[in-house]
């Protein structure tokens, strides 16, 4: 596993070198990119779950708040 800020220069070599391996973003860049694309401010309860998702440390605490997030009536 390779952790990147989504330099897709960075991520087109590392593919290369590595190609069996699996990129992820990292946390802040993970907010950061999602912040981008909806107003937070106007969500905040979703925003709360959205960052309590990125830092699960348990599979079934991501797992809950995936089906939480994913049956949002504000998502769909």
């Amino acid at each position: 596993m390779i952790i990147t800020d989504c330099n897709h220069a960075q991520m087109n070599v590392l593919r290369l070198i590595y190609p069996n391996s699996q990129m992820l973003l990292s946390k802040w860049h993970m907010l950061h990119a999602m912040r981008s694309h909806f107003n937070t401010s106007k969500f905040l309860k979703l925003w709360a779950k959205v960052k309590a998702l990125v830092n699960a440390l348990q599979l079934a605490d991501f797992v809950k708040l995936w089906v939480e997030i994913s049956n949002d009536s504000l998502v769909l």
